[in-house]
């Protein structure tokens, strides 16, 4: 059992009162699955303080009744239940006067930070049900124990009790922490959330139907906003609890751990996840270990750092989405809605100007001009950035000595520094390197500490907010030069890790100018190019350098693309799925002339050039082609004109080469015209025109150039250009001006008049499909209103009347409609029933033609579809069996589905199974085949004929490729064991060909074979889990195999099926332990054991798969698992890996023995290196140093102290006391040094 952690309650006893009201709040969320929604009454989220009134906090629960809450810290027990007391009676007068019931309130939980006696408890209930209340309690023991055991993420988060590494964040935590830690220069997280209505449901959206969501963008431009503004009504709308990583420097899979073993679901956001590529690595494997698990991540990422990302997640489904900056209005309407409300005309347009749709920059601007430290705001954003940090950064000037800045430059190009006693000589070797004095190093992190802009968590100091590390870079390496430039691109390069120095190279270079920094380091530049050798070596340094070599590395390239053989004429293939290019990862060429086409426009002319030229000679980089067009030129909103000159430049050389006959040009215009013409951008670029005044009518020209060609084009590219169309269905017309949507619809009318037939239904369905969509997101003028509604009346054909009564669209056609979804499936087949019960076969057979059309036209798709079909083909049976047979017919001739519920009634009578069966005479053999045996396992016994049987045992033997094996019906039908067993071995190799099925029955057919054939069950079994995660996850199956043939669980093992998963919908995996109940199995254990930790050296999380041997084990058979634990734990004393799972698995699955475990490792091993590889304690800590500086952390090591003081052996441990000792000694001189940092006295 886990010891307890005395530090827990204690912390627990001094907790605020604001903190515990938040704590609990949380804690109650997690624990109790009834809780849909909270209101926190008594506490301010992000000002720690309380609010008076009854009750402190109320929370809705599932069934529609309330629970309210009642905290107190009063220290006393006679206090706490006398202000408990009054708190009963403030409620019921609340109560009252809410006009609610005692039955609306489930209960009334009182929370308190003592134990009250049992009499005081009962007390309090009695006094609470006199005045309508059942009390509930949740006292000091309880609570102190769930935050060990079940929410340790908690216990750190509220009471600083430091179990993993701080790198996880609950969302409200994360925005106080921010809001705390950010050295009071941080823009604000609180601020009024402001348009981007459509980003916001397209990212919910992406969470609905992606586990993992990339959200890119520039910086500042409100990426962390946006996503934790959609989270929080995920949050809400799902009540799932969402979470924040914030990266500070160590491996994070320990808090995932801490954090989601006892959760189900939730949300996690990866904050800038370019800056933690190595957390970002852990968080998705984990995710691919808990399968049982529903998290859905969101990244958020710069966009120069997007490639590096997508390399991350190239093997992973992923959602992606790019935002660019916003309008000026809202950048207006952010201002004024901020903290600092700038509600001046003339101060919004400055801000707006200056800040160019960036809102960091925008907000930096309104806190100068709210607090009045500037007449005038800067002209440059360097200029910015000087004035805000000389205002906000208490005695800034004092900071700006050459230690100081030497100092922030450090963090700024390594980001985290570890200050622990351990890493001391390799952290002053790294200092001495770029001349930095260790001591004076140390001084300064101490008093940037108390400035909160260095913020040390554990033994990890880390700039307290990054999105400010580039400013200090830059003051350090190219303003003060007070560390050498040259040796940071050294030391990058040389060790092939050099993303912070391309980051802050770029933004420097983008933000601030690229004269700022080419001015100051052209000559070290000029000397590392003289060094550079390879294509590799370029390709390193124009991934940090190319926005200030832009002439150069157009050359490099010009010479890479003429090295490419000149290749025929290609076709190349039209791509419109977005994500699909999106995902594509482009090569390094490709690459660094999509970063060219953000220069000037010279430089921009020619990159597009050698782009096209790229792709010609290399045609399997077509998507990357159009990924960098998209980025770069399409995505491109809401800045200078010239963005859409680029767009009319891209398109202009398209055009040109359609007109040519270029098959590249065709293709990529066709890829990207619909893309451009439906995404919200390319709006703002007439919104922006507009202001700017005199340039619509560019733009307008540009967009009919595409809708012409596109018109042009439709006899050759139909396919292409329906596809486009059905794009702008589903595009963000909401976001389009009256004016531009009038083009639309001009065009859109104008294709659909000249080459669309009203009488195809394909045709018909697609243009009423695009006219609704039209009718829901644009037009107020009567104009566009009546031109849509008469081309949906010129397209409204008779089969599409049919295809609309029998579901398709049904949700669009009823939204808004005062019914439940019950009451409109009712009414729906009750109209079904009504207008489509045909009173002959010719009437019958009419409706199945139109039907065909539908087919082909493949419309028959949905739910709501399928419902119809089935509710009109049994009405027609159960009206009259020949009208219905001929529909039968159709049915499956036409292929169309029939469910197991209308299967087994046509089953369940003589003339309905030989109506099916003659139905099924006139299909193809492999249609015929998949029908026939879907339907003979609905057959009535009694039905069954000696010619049905016949027909039954020969498609056994050649089963369709997909579908299920209900072994009940192979038992029922076969005549003799030896005849189900032939059909068991034909199943099974019709499975290791290819074939997939899964049973029904897998535990009887394994009893079946284990008694008439063990090497076939084996055989079978090992096929079957591979293709079927439902299948034994109870493992009896298993266990059964082995009761006969125990050697089977080294198959199992080496078949890497231990930690399968199991069947997602019961939501946890495969017992393994329950195995060893099995006779004669133990002694496989070292063998399965040795499987794993082969497979496990190499495996990120080598820990995992070990542990799960001992996964439930039964108590019984513990004492018996024992010594085969003990004896492979010997047989590895050497292999430290191993050793270290066993000893892991040993310490979780048999606490009991984990002591003796340590003796026993003991006895073999003494020296103090080895004994630190065993890294866990009986209270969960590790014994790695440099974690936390806490008394806690002393209390850990005493801890260890007292499990290896009970050693009895003969070997000498001496040298393991004393090291441990000295750890203690150690953690309480730490501690003390921490408590003088942080309250600031005596020599620190």
């Amino acid at each position: 059992m886990t010891q307890s952690n005395p530090e827990i309650p204690r912390r627990l006893q001094e907790i605020d009162s604001a903190s515990f009201q938040l704590l609990v709040n949380q804690y109650l969320r997690l624990s109790d699955s009834s809780i849909v929604g909270v209101s926190p009454n008594g506490s301010h989220a992000f000002k720690l303080k309380t609010n008076t009134g009854q009750p402190d906090a109320h929370f809705w629960l599932d069934d529609g009744r309330m629970m309210w809450a009642e905290h107190t810290t009063t220290a006393g027990k006679t206090e706490t239940v006398k202000k408990f007391k009054g708190d009963i009676n403030g409620c019921e007068e609340e109560r009252n006067n809410l006009g609610l019931k005692p039955e609306d309130i489930r209960e009334l939980k009182l929370c308190y930070t003592v134990d009250l006696n049992p009499d005081q408890e009962l007390d309090l209930k009695d006094y609470g049900k006199k005045r309508g209340f059942e009390i509930s309690f949740l006292g000091l023991a309880t609570l102190a124990t769930d935050l060990q055991q079940r929410y340790p993420g908690l216990a750190e988060v509220f009471l600083s009790v430091t179990i993993g590494t701080g790198q996880l964040f609950l969302l409200e935590q994360f925005i106080a922490f921010k809001a705390k830690h950010s050295g009071g220069i941080a823009t604000p997280l609180t601020n009024s959330f402001i348009g981007r209505k459509d980003e916001v449901e397209e990212l919910k959206a992406n969470c609905s139907t992606h586990s993992i969501v990339c959200l890119s963008g520039g910086s500042g431009v409100g990426k962390s906003r946006l996503t934790l503004h959609a989270l929080e009504q995920l949050s809400e709308e799902n009540k799932r609890p969402v979470f924040v990583l914030e990266d500070n420097g160590q491996d994070v899979y320990k808090d995932l751990r801490l954090w989601f073993d006892n959760l189900t679901s939730g949300y996690l956001l990866v904050e800038d996840a370019n800056r933690q590529l190595d957390n970002l690595k852990q968080v998705i494997n984990f995710s691919k270990q808990h399968h049982d698990k529903d998290f859905r991540i969101v990244l958020t990422v710069r966009n120069y750092a997007k490639e590096a990302v997508e390399q991350v997640l190239a093997a992973v489904k992923t959602a992606t989405m790019t935002i660019g900056v916003v309008s000026d209005e809202e950048i207006r309407l952010i201002v004024a809605n901020s903290p600092y409300k700038i509600v001046k005309d003339y101060q919004q347009w400055d801000i707006s100007r200056l800040a160019k749709g960036n809102i960091r920059f925008a907000l930096m601007a309104a806190r100068l001009l709210k607090d009045d430290k500037v007449e005038k705001l800067p002209a440059s954003f360097l200029e910015l950035f000087d004035l805000y940090f000389s205002t906000y950064v208490r005695d800034f000037e004092g900071l700006l000595t050459r230690d100081y800045i030497q100092t922030l430059g450090m963090f700024s190009l390594f980001k985290t520094f570890d200050m622990g006693a351990e890493k001391q000589s390799d952290r002053d070797a790294l200092l001495h390197e770029f001349g930095v004095d260790p001591d004076k190093f140390q001084d300064c992190i101490n008093v940037l500490r108390r400035r909160e802009l260095v913020t040390q968590r554990f033994e990890m100091a880390v700039l307290s907010e990054q999105v400010f590390a580039t400013y200090f870079f830059y003051l350090a390496f190219i303003k003060d030069k007070v560390l050498d430039f040259r040796k940071a691109m050294e030391y990058e390069f040389d060790r092939q890790h050099y993303s912070k120095l391309s980051e802050h190279v770029n933004e420097i270079g983008q933000r601030f100018g690229t004269g700022v920094i080419l001015d100051a380091v052209k000559s070290d530049l000029l000397v590392k190019e003289k060094l550079l050798v390879s294509d590799t070596d370029w390709d390193q340094y124009f991934t940090v350098f190319w926005r200030f070599r832009e002439d150069r590395l157009i050359r490099l390239m010009r010479l890479r693309v003429s090295r490419l053989p000149q290749i025929k004429e290609h076709n190349f293939a039209v791509a419109l799925d977005n994500q699909t290019v999106n995902h594509y990862t482009r090569s390094t060429e490709l690459r660094f002339l999509g970063s060219l086409l953000q220069s000037e426009e010279k430089i921009f002319k020619k990159a597009i050039d050698l782009a096209f030229q790229y792709c010609a000679r290399k045609p399997s980089s077509f998507l990357g082609l159009l990924k960098i067009f998209k980025e770069g030129i399409l995505l491109k909103s809401g800045g200078p004109i010239e963005n859409i000159e680029r767009q009319r430049y891209l398109f202009k050389l398209l055009l040109e080469g359609v007109a040519a006959g270029e098959s590249l040009c065709q293709a990529v215009f066709l890829s990207v015209a619909g893309f451009y013409l439906s995404h919200g951008s390319s709006v703002q670029e007439y919104q922006h025109a507009l202001r700017e005044g005199g340039e619509l009518n560019s733009g307008q020209q540009l967009r009919i150039l595409i809708w012409e060609q596109l018109h042009f084009l439709y006899p050759t590219q139909s396919k292409s250009i329906i596809d486009t169309l059905k794009l702008l269905a589903n595009g963000r017309y909401s976001r389009i001006t009256g004016k531009v949507l009038s083009v639309d619809i001009h065009w859109i009318g104008k294709i659909i008049s000249d080459y669309l037939d009203p009488e195809d239904i394909g045709d018909a369905a697609m243009v009423h499909e695009l006219m609704d969509a039209l009718e829901d997101y644009g037009p107020t003028r009567g104009q566009g209103l009546g031109m849509i509604g008469s081309i949906k009346a010129r397209f409204n054909s008779p089969v599409l009347c049919t295809l609309k009564n029998i579901g398709w669209r049904y949700w669009n056609y009823h939204r808004g409609e005062d019914q439940s979804i019950e009451e409109h499936t009712v009414s729906h087949d009750d109209f079904l029933k009504r207008e489509y019960l045909f009173p002959n076969r010719e009437a019958g057979k009419s409706f199945c033609a139109e039907l065909e059309e539908i087919v082909q036209a493949d419309l028959l798709i949905g739910f709501e579809v399928e419902r119809g079909l089935r509710t009109i083909l049994r009405a027609n049976l159960e009206n009259d069996v020949t009208v219905g047979g001929c529909l039968l017919d159709e049915w499956l001739r036409l292929d169309l589905p029939i469910d197991r519920e209308l299967v087994v009634h046509l089953g369940s009578k003589k003339e309905l199974v030989e109506l099916y069966l003659s139905a099924l005479k006139a299909l193809p053999e492999t249609y015929r085949k998949r029908r026939f045996w879907f339907f003979a396992q609905s057959l009535a016994p009694e039905l069954v004929t000696t010619e049905i049987r016949k027909k039954i045992v020969k498609t056994i033997n050649d089963l369709p490729q997909k579908g299920q094996v209900n072994f009940h019906l192979l038992e029922q039908f076969a005549e003799h064991n030896d005849e189900l067993l032939g059909w068991l071995s034909s199943i099974h190799q019709q499975v290791a060909e290819g074939k997939q099925f899964y049973y029904v029955g897998e535990e009887p057919m394994i009893d079946f074979l284990v008694s008439h054939d063990v090497e076939l069950a084996k055989r079978s079994y090992l096929r079957q889990i591979a293709v079927d995660d439902h299948f034994d996850h109870t493992l009896k199956v298993l266990c059964k195999i082995l009761s006969r043939a125990p050697g089977f669980l080294v198959n199992y093992v080496r078949a890497d099926y231990v930690d399968a998963n199991s069947n997602k919908h019961l939501g946890r995996k495969r017992h393994f332990g329950l195995i060893w109940s099995v006779p004669d199995i133990l002694p496989f254990f070292s063998k399965c054991a040795d499987l794993i930790s082969e497979v496990q050296h190499f495996h990120f999380f080598g820990d995992s798969a070990l542990k799960t041997l001992f996964n439930s084990v039964d108590a019984d058979f513990k004492k018996t698992m024992k010594p085969y634990a003990f004896k492979y734990l010997v047989a590895n004393i050497e292999d430290k890996m191993a050793r270290r799972m066993i000893l892991d698995g040993i310490r979780t699955q048999l606490p009991d023995y984990y002591p003796e475990a340590v003796y026993l490792y003991l006895s073999y091993d003494n020296s103090v290196e080895s004994f630190r590889t065993i890294r866990w304690t009986p209270s969960g800590g590790m014994f790695a140093a440099g974690t936390n500086v806490s008394r806690w952390r002393k209390r850990n090591w005493e801890d260890v102290y007292e499990l290896i003081d009970g050693y009895t052996g003969d070997n000498d441990i001496s040298d393991i006391i004393e090291h441990v000792q000295a750890e203690i000694d150690q953690r309480e001189i730490d501690a003390l040094k921490e408590d003088k940092q942080m309250f600031g006295y005596g020599d620190f």
